[in-house]
């Protein structure tokens, strides 16, 4: 059954159903989603002359997706930036939105983080940090490259629910 409530903030003259439909609350119409270079959906809001775009995965989980841990972003757990359900968004860290996305890259690796080297014939491990790569040495084997990276995120705090 849909349901609307109403989009907390600058446009609370807008509601957004969980069946992803936002709707103006004045007029009763439905407002068109727009798809931007990136794949993802955004609707134009306006209030008082003042206009925005806003992505519709940002608005369903401000609406209807716990945040206990106030986490800032928004990550499709599909990959697909167009499925906009409840189920298949989720609040993360910044990093572990950016794990997410390599996740899905055609890897050399099934682990995070790990890389074959052709030239040396060995796996290497590495992380980024704060937009700076990081080498955590060369392995004989893919397992030990992997345990390389948990070892430096445990020892460094680092959060990382896909690890």
């Amino acid at each position: 059954m849909e349901f609307f409530v109403t989009i907390k903030g600058d446009f609370e003259n807008y509601e957004i159903s969980n069946l992803c439909k936002v709707r103006n609350k004045e007029t009763g119409r439905i407002i068109k989603m727009f798809v931007d270079k990136y794949g993802y959906g955004y609707h134009s809001l306006s209030n008082k002359g003042f206009c925005k775009k806003k992505k519709l995965h940002r608005l369903m989980a401000m609406a209807f997706v716990p945040n206990p841990f106030n986490k800032k972003e928004v990550n499709h757990k599909d990959g697909n930036p167009l499925n906009n359900s409840i189920e298949n968004l989720e609040w993360v860290t910044h990093f572990e939105n950016q794990s997410h996305k390599v996740m899905k890259w055609k890897r050399s690796s099934q682990y995070l983080g790990v890389t074959f080297n052709i030239k040396e014939q060995k796996w290497r491990a590495q992380i980024q940090i704060n937009k700076k790569k990081l080498s955590l040495g060369a392995y004989k084997t893919e397992a030990e490259a992997y345990q390389a990276r948990v070892n430096f995120e445990k020892e460094h705090k680092i959060d990382n629910k896909y690890l």
